[in-house]
């Protein structure tokens, strides 16, 4: 079996491998490290800006500043976003007035003649189409930094990008192969301890770990620890704390302690709903009395013109008699 296995080193070496030899692997790994970062980062700028307007719609101040620089990224995005769709309409027209340059007949040319059809002899042949399919796995084929495995596929289907990476690098992990270091698993007993199996809850508490590597970190646990996992459902529960929850999720204690309680949350989402519809009648308001005001200066200029038109013309008609006179 070693005699069929190993290399000689014999024989003539493909054309792919040397286009391979000359390929900087350690860029090609530089770039597709710098596109997951760029995925976490974006990851992380759109959840913090759905947070910032969650708090803005129930009119409660930002735990930390940062607002300019958030308005200005979020400039940025929408200039991005709109050259990025400037470019794919450009590119989206090109691609129709490539079809529509395609010659549209297929097959020999034929006619009528005396109401029988009949093949055209004289028309010119035609090229056959040409197979796009072929041109884009060429064009696939010639990358071959591509990576190619049943997890590609996966990836790219994924709805939410950030979800697009690998395991460890989900959510901004710390760790390269999602490996789970000795203090993350003591600290998932610990939480368990308090939250019970809400691995939802106990995610929100690990930043660099999803709901769904805390669930298999717990499936894998029951089976490689059964004695521990045994020992911590069966001791005494550590209460839940507000302080413990708002240290481990890295948030202020303000954003969970200010409200007295559901009704005093209520009647505070209330005030601010009463608030904000206050604010746009009033803008309503203003803007039709803005309406109004511009309508009666309007109306005021119209009458003085035709005041001055009447009078301009009172005063010719009382020269001309005073000539007849």
């Amino acid at each position: 079996m070693w005699e069929l296995a190993r290399d000689s080193r014999n024989g003539q070496v493909s054309e792919r491998e040397r286009q391979m030899r000359q390929i900087d692997w350690d860029e090609v790994k530089q770039k597709r490290r710098e596109a997951e970062d760029q995925l976490v980062a974006d990851a992380q700028e759109r959840q913090e800006r759905n947070r910032e307007q969650r708090y803005i719609q129930l009119g409660l101040a930002l735990p930390d500043a940062g607002n300019d620089e958030t308005e200005d990224a979020q400039a940025e995005d929408g200039t991005a976003e709109g050259e990025s769709a400037g470019e794919t309409a450009g590119e989206t027209a090109e691609g129709e007035t490539a079809e529509t340059e395609q010659p549209t007949r297929a097959g020999p040319a034929l006619r009528i003649v005396n109401g029988e059809i009949m093949l055209d002899e004289e028309a010119p042949e035609e090229a056959p189409p040409e197979d796009d399919y072929a041109d884009i796995l060429a064009q696939e084929d010639a990358d071959l930094t591509v990576r190619r495995n049943r997890m590609v596929g996966i990836n790219n289907r994924r709805r939410e990008p950030a979800d697009r990476l690998p395991p460890a690098r989900k959510r901004g992990g710390k760790t390269r192969n999602g490996a789970w270091t000795t203090e993350e698993t003591d600290m998932l007993y610990q939480h368990m301890r308090m939250w019970g199996t809400d691995f939802e809850m106990i995610a929100q508490m690990m930043p660099n770990r999803t709901r769904a590597q805390v669930k298999r970190k717990f499936l894998a646990e029951e089976k490689l620890d059964p004695v521990r996992m045994r020992e911590t459902f069966m001791a005494k529960p550590i209460p839940m704390s507000i302080d413990y929850y708002a240290e481990h999720t890295g948030r202020d204690k303000s954003v969970y302690t200010q409200y007295e309680g559901l009704d005093d949350c209520m009647n505070q989402i209330k005030e601010t709903v009463a608030d904000v519809r206050r604010q746009k009648e009033q803008r309503e308001e203003e803007a039709r009395q803005q309406v109004q005001k511009d309508q009666d200066e309007a109306e005021a200029r119209k009458a003085s013109a035709k005041r001055k038109r009447e009078g301009k013309k009172r005063k010719r008609e009382a020269e001309v008699q005073l000539e007849d006179e």
